[in-house]
Order: structure tokens, then sequence, then C-alpha cells
């Protein structure tokens, strides 16, 4: 557990169908913005629809928090 808050109302099983569907959390978000008709068909749409409206002010903040740094340049001779 992270302790970092995120969509209302969305656990793991409706995060995952809501990357599968529109290709990231970010696209996810940019649908809820347009209220999709694509998130507001599925199981559970609206309830979705709410959570991630409601995160819209901090998502930027949370992906900070929670994206993984891929460019890090770490020396061969570090041990971990």
């Amino acid at each position: 557990v992270d302790n970092i808050k995120g969509a209302g109302s969305i656990g793991d099983v409706g995060a995952t169908k809501l990357v599968v569907e529109f290709g990231s959390a970010k696209a996810a978000m940019d649908a809820a913005k347009r209220h999709d008709s694509r998130l507001l068909a599925m199981k559970r749409g609206k309830i979705m629809l709410a959570g991630l409206l409601d995160l819209e002010e901090r998502f930027d903040m949370t992906r900070q928090l929670v994206e993984l740094r891929v460019d890090l340049n770490v020396p061969q001779t570090t041990r971990i």
C-alpha cells in the first residue's frame, strides 16, 4: 500500500479495465473529461467517470508520485 489516494470507487479491476480500453491512465482521464461514450458504456461507467473527474485536480501530482523513472543513469559499480 502506497497511501496515495487514487480515483474514488475505482479499484484494481476497474483501473485495469480503463487502461485496457483507453491505453493509459492519461487517456482514461481525457475520456472522462469528454464524457466518452465508451467509458459510460462500461460496467460501473458512471461511477468510474465520477471517480476520474474527482481525481482530475490531483491527477498530474499523483502520476508523478507513482511513475517509475527509467531515464536514470545508474553506475555499474552501484551496490544495492
